[in-house]
């Protein structure tokens, strides 16, 4: 057993004391968890050498996770490898121009540890620099080389890297990194990036060449905003970029139906947070500077958050000779509407700000906006009727349907398939899927809709054959249209007397739900499954009257049933608190912008003058109420609030440019 203390070898264990003692130091401790250090590296020649390290860990009482000795035959590889790196103490990475080539298992391996070992991460280099073209992402971690001769004596090297790993798994230098995840009130749980890799992916190998060509040869330009039209593989094409290449050191998905994701402020410190973890000068000058704000950073605009959090702290970073990284952001479009055209303001100052060698991929959808605001950085049109994406769409319907389903189908009909997907790999994954559903015959040419928004209309027409059918989940939709994003629980009370129903609502809606596991709470522990559309072009197809047809949703009904249904969960009690249920917390963030979006102010003026609780954060929705409402009966019931100093105390300090500009209004 090694003394925790000193590190000696030279302990014995007293039956008397019932512990262990270190005879160098005379300190008494009890046994200690055996530390587990997961090995990544290449089978190449040097993993001889590997295992050589691996021997003289486990001599120290250290469990070495390596493949060869945990991976069995059957078992499903990449998922052990994932698990392995979760449940280790630290990563070493054994750097060769083999186990660090593109693409690569290491570099998936370093991804993960990076995101989830924080600073206990440790790199060797195993052949001579000017032969490995180190990860981009790892490059600012100082290496221990072990280039030269690998004789067998070579027990002081095998004991400086012992003791670095240890003292990483010791000390933690990643107690900045959860310093920042702490103040910034961080809680990364995107999923998007694991699910997209799962899908299945071809081609694209055009479009590779292009952005890889303005990284590594346009010096000028810092920034590639792809923009196309839904559904036409951006953000697969984003996790692929992001996975495999090495100079990518944040990848971050806007998010439609995920509040965190969507949302500029939240998404700007998360951004924050994953520099961070890769930039250690950067996250040094940030944990120091976050000490100044106390009280959060929810009263500073968008473009004052991007310059505390991101801009003034990167500028004050050593240049030195940084390879050009990257910042990969996927769907601007899908951040919040009334927030988009701000936050996009910003990133665009911020950008310009930002020193040169950190540049931006980004993505998102043709719109107005996108191309008024970033024009000046030329955006990239992905034109989804263009050859080369016609091309990649024809390589995944042959692979798909030929080798995976063994159709045999001939060019004709492969053809046909392509032209009416009108270039959407949407489109094409849910026709494959219907094939396999037996809902689609794929010899039957004349049966395929043509483009994606028939392709809605055909599968809800085929589920919903019966009229009445459809009308009693019309309501669900409606709430499902209008929230987003739903936890599961909160869907079932608004629309579903039983859990049978819930069940035959998504058994008839199929592969156009999607439910996943999140927590986007922060004081509350529990993670809750949520409910949402797949895509959203399918709740832009519902709420479209034109090409929906008799599914069209109201979208105004689902706020008004989403208004109703929060309130009477928090009808008793309208307290925020860390035992609040995540329906609870949930109802009490978003009953207010509900009312408003219902335009229920009748509704809304009731819930705010029945408030027996302190006033934030309810009240602070008195501005969106429109100036041709009457609003003399809300005045009067907070003028004789019992909590309207205390509110207004708080207002005073959290807006320090305009303290009490909102409420001069009201008196």
């Amino acid at each position: 057993m090694i003394c925790p203390k000193c590190q000696s070898e030279n302990t014995f264990f007293s039956k008397k004391r019932q512990c262990f003692v270190c005879e160098e130091c005379e300190n008494q401790f009890v046994s200690i968890k055996k530390h587990k250090v997961f090995f990544s590296y290449g089978h190449d020649h040097h993993a001889e050498f590997v295992e050589k390290i691996k021997i003289f860990f486990e001599s120290k009482d250290i469990h070495v996770w390596v493949d060869t000795s945990e991976i069995k035959a059957g078992d499903n590889w990449r998922m052990m490898i994932t698990e392995g790196i979760l449940s280790s103490d630290a990563v070493v990475v054994f750097m060769s121009k083999h186990s660090v080539r593109i693409p690569g298992v290491c570099l998936d391996e370093i991804r993960i540890s990076l995101k989830e070992k924080e600073g206990r991460l440790t790199t060797v280099l195993l052949e001579p620099l000017k032969e490995v073209s180190i990860p981009a992402n790892i490059a600012s971690i100082q290496y221990i080389d072990f280039s030269g001769d690998k004789d067998d004596n070579m027990y002081d090297s095998f004991e400086y890297l012992y003791n670095t790993v240890l003292r990483k798994i010791n000390e933690v230098p990643s107690i900045e990194v959860a310093s920042i995840k702490q103040s910034l009130g961080i809680f990364d749980t995107s999923t998007k990036e694991d699910y997209l890799l799962k899908q299945p992916f071809y081609g694209r190998k055009w479009l590779l060449d292009i952005v890889s060509e303005w990284h590594k040869n346009n010096k000028l330009s810092r920034v590639f905003l792809l923009l196309g039209a839904p559904s036409t593989g951006k953000s697969s094409f984003i996790a692929r970029l992001a996975h495999n290449h090495s100079n990518v050191i944040a990848t971050l998905y806007c998010e439609w139906d995920n509040h965190v994701f969507s949302n500029p402020k939240s998404f700007i410190k998360v951004l924050a947070y994953k520099l961070a973890l890769n930039l250690p000068d950067y996250r040094m000058i940030l944990s120091i500077k976050i000490i100044n704000y106390e009280l959060g950073f929810e009263k500073y605009s968008i473009d004052e958050l991007f310059d505390i959090l991101i801009t003034e702290p990167l500028s004050k970073v050593i240049m030195g000779d940084r390879e050009r990284l990257l910042v990969v952001i996927d769907g601007l479009d899908e951040i919040n509407n009334s927030d988009k055209e701000n936050f996009c303001y910003a990133l665009a100052k911020s950008i310009k700000m930002l020193p040169e060698w950190l540049c931006f991929f980004m993505t998102g959808r043709p719109e107005s906006i996108l191309k008024s605001i970033f024009a000046e950085f030329n955006p990239y049109s992905l034109d989804q009727h263009s050859e080369d994406n016609f091309r990649d769409i024809k390589v995944y319907l042959e692979n798909e349907l030929n080798e995976k389903m063994s159709l045999s189908l001939n060019a004709d009909i492969i053809l046909s398939i392509v032209e009416k997907s009108e270039g959407s790999f949407l489109y094409t994954s849910l026709f494959v899927e219907s094939v396999l559903k037996g809902e689609i015959h794929p010899h039957d040419i004349s049966s395929y809709p043509i483009g994606l928004q028939a392709f809605y209309l055909q599968n809800f027409k085929r589920a919903y054959v019966n009229r009445d059918a459809y009308e009693e989940i019309k309501g669900i939709l409606e709430i499902l249209v209008a929230a987003k994003s739903l936890p599961n629980e909160l869907l079932q009370q608004f629309s579903f007397s039983d859990s049978y129903r819930m069940q035959n609502f998504k058994h008839f809606m199929g592969s156009f739900l999607k439910e996943q596991t999140s927590k986007q709470y922060l004081d509350i522990s529990d993670e809750t499954k949520y409910v949402s559309f797949c895509h959203k072009s399918i709740s832009d197809w519902l709420t479209d009257a034109e090409h929906s047809h008799i599914f069209y949703i109201d979208i105004q009904n689902g706020y008004k049933k989403l208004a109703t249904g929060c309130r009477t969960i928090i009808k008793s009690n309208k307290n925020f608190s860390s035992n609040d249920t995540v329906i609870e917390r949930f109802s009490k963030e978003n009953i207010c912008e509900y009312y408003i979006k219902a335009k229920m102010w009748d509704e809304l003026v009731d819930f705010l003058i029945e408030l027996d609780t302190p006033l934030a954060p309810f009240w602070d929705i008195y501005t969106d109420i429109p100036i041709n409402i009457d609003k003399h009966i809300l005045v009067n019931a907070f003028w004789n609030h019992l909590n309207k100093i205390d509110y207004l105390s708080n207002k005073q300090k959290m807006d320090k440019q305009n303290t009490f500009c909102l409420w001069q209004t009201i008196y």
